[in-house]
């Protein structure tokens, strides 16, 4: 919702969470896409950001600054060769995320998945609704949808995160490893 600019919604949902469709937010764009859009004439709000506020842990670092717009600049750093250190920059408008974030899947290791089906988690995760990582190597058949799709699914994380401000926001987010917990 945030990424089409939408901010005057009921979303109503019969189920424990949402369904993780292909791990990406495409589905959910193209049905809004589908029923369209409304335009209200109430004025919109937002959250301005007027100094930089930054949160540091360990190496890791996320901040919003000034600035006129709405963009994001993420980079991460993974120690596994196949994603290692990519870098996204994007002034995000609806035409941007639908064309360069809401495709970009979640991703993960084997391993790591391995053990939270153990703890009874992310049950129904499977190469149909993320990139799976083994051994130094993307396991799913077709790859990634860009090179640098670790990145885009970093900066969707990050536009949904900053969506629980509850208004969109004018600033530049910037982060270095930056995940859900910062």
């Amino acid at each position: 919702l945030r990424g089409l600019g939408i901010d005057n919604a009921v979303v109503e949902l019969d189920g424990p969470e949402m369904p993780i469709m292909d791990g990406s937010s495409a589905a959910f764009v193209a049905a809004i896409e589908q029923v369209g859009l409304r335009k209200l004439s109430a004025a919109r709000r937002y959250v301005r950001i007027k100094k930089t506020v930054r949160v540091d842990q360990g190496n890791a670092w996320c901040e919003l600054r000034p600035f006129d717009g709405c963009r994001f600049d993420v980079t991460i750093d993974f120690d596994a060769e196949v994603i290692g250190r990519q870098r996204l920059v994007l002034d995000l408008t609806p035409d941007s995320f639908r064309d360069e974030l809401s495709r970009a899947r979640t991703f993960g290791s084997v391993q790591d998945v391995e053990k939270l089906w153990s703890m009874g988690f992310a049950l129904g995760s499977s190469l149909e609704n993320s990139v799976a990582i083994s051994e130094g190597r993307v396991l799913n058949p077709e790859g990634t949808r860009w090179p640098d799709e670790f990145a885009r699914h970093k900066a969707l994380d990050a536009v949904g995160d900053l969506a629980l401000a509850g208004l969109p926001i004018l600033g530049l987010y910037r982060s270095y490893k930056g995940g859900h917990k910062m």
